[in-house]
């Protein structure tokens, strides 16, 4: 895996935002008095000390069946057929590719996305994985195509997404930044 555990050498500090990301979206990080925090990009500009809400799936990129389109085991790059909804260059980078039905040995598998291209709705987009895959992708195979939850992190006024922490600094929209997730927090949520 290409994304080990640690505890020191972040590329980024607590209170800093940035235009570039420098470490994988959703990296845990915790400090010595026990708060925690993931590392995050903003999908829109964010306020301090307001709660910071997960990005969601996009419902024309699950369940799809891959027809005329498929991998070899062992591939690492892999074409994905999507619904009626363009996809943005990256838009799943350290995402997840899933297998839902189709051959019984792949059907369960996750994979971890590094980067993917642009295309339009009811096009192929095409992955690179963080490793290989394991079976071959057929073309009668069901798969999602999953965000990082802390891909695109809002601050819209009712809670249609999951709530992922307290964002501690006022945020540039598509800057990554760190959110808090666990300790104790200064949370506005009143008004």
């Amino acid at each position: 895996m290409s994304h080990p555990f640690k505890n020191t050498g972040w590329n980024q500090s607590l209170n800093a935002q940035s235009s570039t990301k420098k470490e994988t979206l959703g990296a845990l990080r915790v400090t010595a008095d026990g708060r925690k925090f993931r590392y995050a990009k903003a999908g829109e500009a964010l306020a301090c000390g307001k709660n910071g809400l997960l990005a969601d799936a996009v419902a024309n990129h699950i369940k799809q069946v891959q027809t005329a389109y498929g991998a070899s085991a062992g591939a690492t790059r892999v074409p994905i057929l999507v619904g009626a909804t363009a996809v943005t260059a990256d838009q799943y980078a350290d995402g997840y590719l899933q297998i839902y039905d189709g051959a019984a040995a792949n059907v369960g598998h996750q994979y971890l996305i590094k980067s993917n291209t642009a295309c339009d709705a009811s096009g192929v987009t095409y992955l690179e994985l963080d490793e290989p895959l394991v079976y071959a992708i057929a073309a009668t195979d069901t798969i999602s195509l999953i965000p990082n939850p802390f891909s695109s992190i809002t601050q819209q006024a009712s809670l249609a997404h999951g709530l992922g922490g307290v964002v501690p600094i006022t945020v540039t929209s598509a800057y990554y930044f760190w959110m808090q997730t666990g300790g104790v927090a200064n949370a506005l949520n009143g008004g």
